[in-house]
Order: structure tokens, then sequence, then C-alpha cells
């Protein structure tokens, strides 16, 4: 990162290109986010030729974050923990696409499903039926 500084940013000045390598070290190693990180280039009035550069910034700040030693991981780097702790519990991903299947509501319109009615306007027509032989007049309806 020191050396992408030093020439994109201060090409007159290493001093002061280590100093803001210095500060970005300082800001990952209590876990800041991105936005605060940025700041210290707006800070020094440093401002991006294009989205590219932007792009490549930021990619050697989240280098530098996620293999800097960090107190609060037990002097763990971000990625030494995603390999020992979280890489081993992750399953491959299948071969075949997910298919996912949509329930059907009472009031979805008809896909001949054989287990239900459909009435002329493409609504489920639900079937009724008496709840006992005692209770003729008791009406129970069956979706």
């Amino acid at each position: 990162m020191l050396g992408y500084v030093k020439k994109n940013f201060f090409k007159d000045d290493e001093e002061k290109a280590e100093w803001l390598c210095e500060d970005i070290h300082g800001l990952c190693e209590f876990g800041v986010d991105m936005q605060t990180i940025l700041d210290a280039f707006n800070d020094r009035d440093i401002s991006f030729k294009d989205m590219n550069q932007a792009n490549e910034v930021i990619q050697l700040v989240m280098g530098v974050a996620n293999n800097i030693r960090i107190w609060e991981n037990n002097g763990y780097t971000p990625n030494e923990i995603f390999e020992k702790f979280e890489k081993p519990n992750l399953k491959p991903l299948p071969d075949k696409p997910f298919v996912v299947k949509k329930k059907v509501g009472r009031n979805d319109p008809c896909l001949n499903i054989p287990t239900q009615k459909c009435t002329l306007t493409g609504r489920f027509e639900h079937s009724v039926r008496l709840t006992s032989a005692r209770y003729p007049d008791r009406v129970q309806f069956i979706s």
C-alpha cells in the first residue's frame, strides 16, 4: 500500500505517504469502518481521479484490514479467524440451481391442482361438508 500511495498521491513527499499509511494501519487495528479510513484521505485533501482508483485504494485498505492482528480477536487477523473457525463450517454450493416452490394460497388463481376445485373466475372454490351427522346445521369449510 505504501508504494501505491507514494506513486499516486505523494510523489514528492515520502514522509507524508508513510504518515498516511501509518494512520490507516492504526485505524485498521481499531477496526473502524471504511468511511473513517476514507476520511483520512479527505483530511489530507486527497481526491481520487476516478472510480477505478477509488476501488484500487479500497482493495488495498481491505487487504491491510484483513491481515492485521486485532486485540479483540486475541491477536488473530480477520483472515485467520475465517480460515480457522468459519471456513470449516461452510458447506459447498450445490451443483444444481435452487428451485423454490410457492405454496398455493386460498385466493391464488387456479393451477389445476386436483385437490381443489376451480371456479370460472379463476379462484379456488372451497368444499363444504357437514361436521357430523348429529349437527346437520353446522358446516365446516375444507380448504
